[in-house]
């Protein structure tokens, strides 16, 4: 079968059985039905590192954007993510401390000495 379009050529089509689709489909309710429930499992097995890992992603996207569009508001935003996750985790591994507790300690002064230095550069700039 071929599909036909303004212009003149023709485009081989191939149809793809219902099976193929059906089976296409699945997979991809599959697919996306186990990183749903990864998340709800997640956010139920260990709420405050769900919220810190939410947080840092978050930040992760805002930056991306600032670094794309250089707008300052991406940044703040991205920065001031960093410093509530980097906080989270340090009330967290205060609260309960965890068998990682200086890895996650140093990550979270690290992120804090970066959003440091980025709220500097925020302020020499305006």
């Amino acid at each position: 079968m071929f599909l036909s379009f303004v212009g003149g050529g023709a485009l081989p089509v191939r149809l793809l059985s219902r099976r193929h689709i059906t089976q296409h489909s699945l997979l991809n309710m599959r697919f996306w039905r186990f990183w749903f429930n990864s998340f709800v499992l997640s956010s139920q097995y260990n709420p405050p590192r769900f919220v810190e890992m939410l947080m840092v992603l978050l930040a992760i996207v805002m930056l991306i954007v600032w670094n794309f569009t250089l707008e300052i508001p991406y940044m703040i935003l991205g920065w001031s993510f960093v410093v509530g996750a980097s906080i989270s985790i340090l009330v967290r591994e205060a609260i309960t401390p965890s068998p990682d507790m200086r890895v996650n300690q140093l990550a979270a002064f690290f992120f804090l000495s970066i959003s440091l230095y980025g709220f500097v550069y925020i302020f020499q700039t305006l």
